[in-house]
């Protein structure tokens, strides 16, 4: 990756980079310290919308996207996390017991430890779901946790 750098006389310096998309960002360094960016998309002429910032809000966004701020988590790491945790889809029955009682009625997280983390239904999916999400016959219960967790809350799903 080539960051290409120009002096822009009276103005300050142009610093241009090429991103993996095709569009091209150019980023303009005023000697009064202000900075312009801009994003030229493939095949025109015109930039796309400008974002023009002070000396200091430009030191403060540059912390971020060096990753001052928030670093990625590494794969190792990642991996390590993901061992122990599993995902499970549990149907929910006609006749089981918690048909018709929201995730806060039965305690999930208190009874079984496992998180409820979407549900799927005919009538469409509800990620991240509240604790107000009401269980009804025929919906598939996306649950994560450790394998006894995950467990529980099967058991808990088959009571009827």
């Amino acid at each position: 990756m080539e960051i290409r750098e120009a002096e822009l006389p009276g103005i300050g310096r142009k610093f241009s980079l090429a991103t993996s998309d095709g569009s091209d960002v150019v980023i303009v360094v005023h000697s009064t310290g202000k900075r312009e960016v801009f994003r030229f998309l493939p095949c025109e002429d015109d930039p796309s919308p400008v974002l023009e910032l002070s000396h200091e809000e430009a030191r403060a966004i540059a912390g971020v996207l060096a990753g001052g701020q928030a670093e990625p988590v590494r794969e190792d790491a990642m991996l390590q996390i993901m061992q122990g945790l599993h995902l499970r889809w549990v149907r929910v029955s006609g006749g089981s017991r918690v048909v018709g009682r929201t995730i806060r009625d039965l305690r999930v997280r208190e009874r079984t430890g496992a998180s409820v983390i979407a549900v799927a239904r005919r009538t469409g999916h509800v990620p991240n779901p509240g604790p107000e999400e009401v269980f009804a016959p025929g919906d598939t219960v996306i649950v994560m946790g450790r394998e006894e967790q995950v467990r529980a809350f099967e058991a808990l799903m088959a009571q009827s």
